[in-house]
């Protein structure tokens, strides 16, 4: 747990300090760039998922299309680790775009003074 807490701290660090040169550089302001950098953080994240799921996946079918015989069609423990890393990887990634999109509407709201 203690990891994940680091990973996200992390990425959610990098997020704020890169979009702070971004915002002192350009006239956006920063919580909107913190909003939009979240959303692709967290899109990227679900990809990482969702290509999990290909991992070993058309293996089943190549059994009956090869004319060769294949030698490994199971999703070995190896394979089931690899879906399981992406999957986290997923989470992770989702998670630190949620504190960023929060961080950047409460910022908005702040700026507006709807706060």
């Amino acid at each position: 747990m203690t990891k994940a807490i680091k990973a996200i701290t992390i990425i959610d660090g990098a997020i704020f300090a890169v979009m702070a040169g971004v915002a002192a550089i350009t006239s956006a302001r920063y919580g909107t760039l913190l909003l939009w950098s979240g959303v692709v953080v967290a899109f990227v994240g679900g990809m990482c998922a969702v290509g999990s799921v290909n991992v070993a996946g058309g293996e089943y079918n190549l059994k009956f299309d090869q004319k060769i015989p294949q030698l490994n069609y199971n999703r070995t423990d190896e394979k089931l680790r690899e879906m399981n890393n992406s999957y986290n990887v997923g989470v992770l990634m989702a998670v630190a775009g949620a504190v960023a999109i929060v961080a950047g509407l409460i910022l908005n709201k702040i700026i507006t003074g709807e706060i």
